[in-house]
């Protein structure tokens, strides 16, 4: 039995990303495709929200304040949530996180907020457990 609380239709997706700006307007697009979102603006922020709000999805921003998102990935470790990994378009970086099995899919910034939703979508679906609506 779960005691999880229930979520909306599409999902729990946690954002973890410390500029404001982007954080603001992919709630709003994750939101208007029925998605619930949580947003965090430092590591800390990302790592309680993490333990206290247990989402479907995590949207992480590697380079945070506070805490490293690579540490929020090793933190990830065993649990059964896909990870969005938003990284500069560096070729060594990309590479790195490629063959990283904690990440689910890599998302280049800038990056267009319908594009990320649909990898959202795309990342839940393949998901065991996760949730997505059409």
């Amino acid at each position: 039995m779960s005691l999880r609380r229930p979520t909306s239709p599409a999902g729990r997706i946690l954002v973890i990303e410390d500029q404001r700006e982007i954080a603001d307007v992919l709630r709003a697009y994750l939101e208007r495709a029925g998605f619930e979102v949580i947003c965090a603006f430092d590591g800390e922020q990302g790592a309680q929200a993490l333990r206290r709000r247990r989402p479907d999805l995590v949207f992480l921003d590697l380079l945070l304040p506070k805490r490293d998102g690579r540490d929020l990935l090793d933190a990830m470790s065993g649990a059964d949530r896909p990870a969005l990994v938003v990284a500069s378009a560096q070729v060594e970086a990309r590479r790195a996180l490629a063959a990283d099995a904690r990440v689910d899919a890599i998302l280049d910034k800038p990056f267009d907020p319908n594009q990320a939703v649909a990898m959202v979508v795309r990342v839940m679906r393949a998901h065991p457990g996760a949730e997505a609506s059409e």
